[in-house]
């Protein structure tokens, strides 16, 4: 959880000051799968997900409760689940129409980052000053991604185009960055 901030804030995994610091950070990744962006990232990640595998098969599952036999077994489930998507990862488009780094973001942002207080907030500021640097690591994973010919088709790249556009022509208080935090502030 401590290498996936966003994955931390939507758990609220950790308490007080860990969180809090979780809560102002941002990484690029690919928010459906979780799995990071980048070669360095994406090997730490692999690397904590065998380490996890490795540990979990050390319990014998006879000597737990129901419960963490039912724990277990959905971590094993996570753990493998994390091997193998991330050995298709460079498969995937960074960017795209419905699910792609640039929505994701937005959607994280005013749909899932807590707005409880006045730190939530600074927070969420704090997050949207990451905004654009994660964004520009999945420009260099897209042109790595396309150098391998994993390039998203025309209709794809122009529907991502488009709503980029729609996105960035919109005026600053309907902007739903701005819209959602000002909502969100206000209950």
């Amino acid at each position: 959880m401590r290498a996936d901030p966003a994955g931390a804030t939507t758990r609220q995994y950790f308490d007080g000051a860990t969180q809090d610091a979780l809560d102002r950070q941002l990484t690029a990744k690919d928010f459906q799968y979780g799995i990071p962006l980048g070669k360095a990232p994406r090997a730490a990640y692999l690397e904590r997900a065998r380490r996890g595998l490795a540990a979990l098969s050390r319990y014998r599952r006879a000597d737990l409760t129901p419960v963490q036999r039912a724990s277990a077994a959905s971590l094993e489930w996570e753990f493998t689940d994390a091997i193998r998507m991330t050995a298709v990862a460079d498969h995937r488009f960074v960017f795209e129409q419905f699910g792609g780094l640039q929505v994701s973001l937005v959607n994280f942002l005013s749909q899932i980052h807590p707005i409880r207080n006045a730190r939530d907030v600074d927070n969420y500021l704090a997050r949207l000053k990451r905004v654009a640097p994660v964004l520009d690591e999945g420009l260099v994973e897209a042109r790595a991604r396309a150098r391998e010919g994993v390039v998203p088709p025309k209709f794809i790249l122009q529907s991502t185009i488009d709503g980029i556009d729609r996105f960035l022509n919109s005026e600053p208080p309907q902007n739903a960055l701005v819209a959602s935090l000002e909502e969100r502030a206000q209950s």
